[in-house]
């Protein structure tokens, strides 16, 4: 219902609101007709999820993927100790680790001019 919403923000035209809408990137987990994507081990559905908590996401993600996911205890996922905005904490380097992989995709990805905007 947002992606609806927004595309006809977009055809109705946004002249009261400075900058183009033109230049947004709207990011949506499913479309109108779909169901969002929702697992019990999520505080809210997956989507917000990495958004939100990537880092947990992640190891998550790896903990039931592995071949080794009989034996790892995904409880210690929430015990991780550090801050996120220190480098010198485990937390920290896997935040720093996960914000620069995520960067050069995003780099890669994108148009030149595009993310030359954002920041």
């Amino acid at each position: 219902m947002v992606v609806n919403a927004f595309i006809e923000l977009l055809d109705c035209g946004t002249s009261n609101y400075p900058g183009s809408s033109r230049d947004c990137i709207l990011l949506a987990a499913c479309e109108a007709h779909e169901t969002l994507p929702q697992s019990a081990e999520c505080p809210a559905d997956v989507f917000t999820s990495c958004l939100t908590t990537p880092i947990k996401m992640t190891l998550r993600w790896f903990c039931t993927r592995s071949l080794l996911h009989e034996s790892l205890d995904s409880s210690l996922i929430d015990k991780i100790p550090g801050r996120q905005n220190d480098r010198k904490t485990l937390l920290g380097e896997l935040n720093w680790i996960f914000t620069a992989v995520t960067e050069t995709i995003a780099w890669k990805t994108f148009s030149e001019g595009c993310l030359d905007r954002i920041y």
